[in-house]
């Protein structure tokens, strides 16, 4: 039975770096705070000036994100294989279809500020304003979403071991679930027996990690073929079309009714997540284990 996984301590901070970190943190809501208290909107006179501030405002989460959760993480030793990290391209190419639905609210976004930026650059940059209150919806929506985004293309780990394949910090697929391997070269999407149909997950490996991975595969009987079902490429379609649906929608209920975009992103996210967890238990994810880590405790 595998063991979880032990998370080194990070070092603690040096109060200048504390100090530093709750500047940037709280000095934004504070000076949204004094903006409310006297009645005053996000607003500067120049119009340039005006649109790079508010675009800098929009920019704070991902600085907060980046603080809170960019620290990399260091693992105590657990006997287990590396078969490498994989780059954030190799994890976009095998995870697309997995999360498409749920990046419907930043395909939005990015629709929308295409015909945005076009328009201002015909027409000019307009004069506008927002409100304490409406930066920091803002603000929050913007952190949430941001959490949601890195954390689905995060992978910490990837090993194995005699007792099977560890592929992030909880998820642990032991070798006598897994149905069938398929391997493209150098690519490898692997299939639970709670669902033959569909990889569970995929990757790419460099020659050296093919080797070790091969190894186990074949010292734990485990068929590995070059064919994909059927039912996987309808799977595809099928998530290209309800996330063409989602947007569709989204974007016509934009156009129709007045109705705070925000509001619009969140049930689009909504929706995303819906339809992505029917997608997760047709894939059989709930049937992964799952290994909480431990964090090293405090000398």
């Amino acid at each position: 039975m595998p063991s979880p996984l032990k998370i080194k301590r990070p070092k603690q901070a040096s109060l200048t770096q504390e100090l530093l970190v709750g500047s940037v943190f709280l000095l934004p809501l504070i000076y949204l705070f004094y903006l409310n208290r006297k009645g005053i909107t996000f607003h500067f006179a120049n119009p340039t000036i005006n649109l790079m501030a508010h675009i800098v405002f929009c920019l704070i989460p991902l600085i907060w994100i980046k603080i809170f959760f960019g620290n990399k993480l260091e693992f105590h030793e657990t006997g287990e294989l590396s078969l490498g990290k994989p780059s954030f391209l190799s994890m976009l190419n095998h995870r697309w279809w997995m999360m498409l639905m749920v990046w419907s609210p930043l395909i939005i976004c990015m629709l929308l500020l295409v015909r945005v930026s076009i328009v201002w650059f015909n027409d000019g940059i307009p004069d506008f304003s927002s409100s304490p209150g409406s930066l920091f919806w803002t603000l929050l929506l913007i952190f949430a979403l941001g959490v949601v985004y890195m954390e689905s293309l995060q992978s910490h780990i990837r090993t194995v071991s005699e007792s099977g394949i560890r592929t992030g910090l909880t998820a642990f697929c032991e070798w006598e679930n897994i149905d069938h391997v398929a391997s493209h070269g150098n690519t490898f999407s692997i299939y639970h027996k709670a669902s033959n149909r569909l990889p569970w997950t995929g990757f790419k490996l460099s020659p050296e990690h093919q080797v070790i991975f091969t190894t186990y595969l074949k010292r734990n009987n485990i068929l590995i073929t070059d064919r994909e079902h059927p039912f996987f490429m309808m799977v595809k379609l099928s998530v290209i079309a309800a996330t063409l649906i989602i947007i569709s929608a989204a974007l016509a209920i934009y156009n129709s009714a007045n109705i705070d975009l925000r509001w619009i992103l969140v049930g689009t996210f909504s929706l995303g997540v819906a339809a992505t967890m029917v997608l997760e238990k047709i894939r059989g994810v709930s049937k992964i284990s799952k290994y909480r880590p431990e964090i090293e405790q405090e000398q």
